[in-house]
């Protein structure tokens, strides 16, 4: 799954690739809490999301 959420990203596929990270980081928080270091990288990955359209307030918040 992380190879085809990131061939999403990469090739601009961006609502794809945002329902799929939000999806993991939904999952990530229930597991392993909204500090744990997998947890976090599921996040960065969202902000990019963000970062890549622009969406600079969201990236921010999150």
């Amino acid at each position: 799954m992380a190879l085809l959420v990131t061939t999403y990203h990469r090739q601009g596929y961006y609502s794809k690739a945002e329902s799929i990270y939000q999806a993991v980081l939904d999952l990530r928080c229930k597991v392993f809490g909204d500090k744990h270091l997998v947890t976090i990288r599921a996040m960065a990955n969202l902000v990019l999301i963000f970062r890549d359209q622009g969406r600079w307030k969201e990236a921010e918040e999150l």
